[in-house]
């Protein structure tokens, strides 16, 4: 009969100082660094995204670009994007930028309420999705509280589109309801809403330049 053995506990051994002392030094003064870190790219994110910021000076460029483009996708082509000394710049950084411009207000506006803690566009993108999202399911949840405690369904009216009321003598026009009349057309017909939004940007830019250039 074989008699068991028995493993001895792992000694776990010091990686950067010779005491637990030693170790909370070293951990405390990393957790400073990386604060400073992020500081830094606080600060440098809020000057990037300035009004003549470096993101949002490349992606109002780009969004120029787009309206001049001959390409079937809308976005610059290859040959505006090396005459105009963009090709070097990596595609994520000019996605990136082209969404801020495109979306700027609104960015800016949530980074803001959640306390300027972003640094970088593409997080700063992700949080808005995901708000975005929280408050549709929020709403969705409470439309359906709301339809249990009726206790009656009612069949929608042929004037109303997304649940905003397209009669000529109810409906007004304001950026709420002609935002839920453009995203409920998109939905119906399968269209990229982002896209649009894009296209949208660039018509208002060109349509600026134009009158610039009467004004000049």
């Amino acid at each position: 009969m074989k008699t068991a053995t028995t493993t001895n506990p792992t000694t776990i051994t010091p990686t950067t100082g010779t005491t637990i002392k030693q170790d909370a030094a070293e951990g405390k003064a990393i957790a400073k660094l990386i604060k400073a870190r992020t500081a830094k790219g606080i600060k440098a994110f809020a000057a990037d995204t300035a009004e003549n910021g470096m993101d949002t000076r490349l992606g109002t460029l780009l969004l120029k670009l787009m309206t001049e483009s001959s390409s079937k996708s809308g976005f610059a082509t290859k040959v505006q994007l090396k005459t105009n000394n963009l090709d070097t710049i990596d595609r994520r950084d000019r996605s990136d930028a082209i969404w801020f411009a495109t979306n700027r207000a609104e960015a800016i506006a949530f980074n803001t309420d959640n306390g300027g803690r972003f640094t970088t566009i593409s997080t700063l993108q992700q949080a808005m999705v995901k708000a975005t999202k929280e408050a549709a399911k929020e709403a969705a949840d409470t439309e359906a509280d709301d339809s249990d405690q009726d206790g009656s369904e009612t069949e929608a009216d042929d004037s109303v589109i997304g649940g905003i009321d397209t009669d000529s003598s109810n409906f007004t026009f304001d950026e709420n309801t002609m935002a839920a009349f453009i995203k409920e057309q998109c939905d119906q017909q399968g269209i990229n809403i982002a896209k649009v939004l894009i296209k949208l940007d660039a018509l208002r830019i060109a349509d600026a330049a134009t009158q610039a250039k009467k004004a000049a």
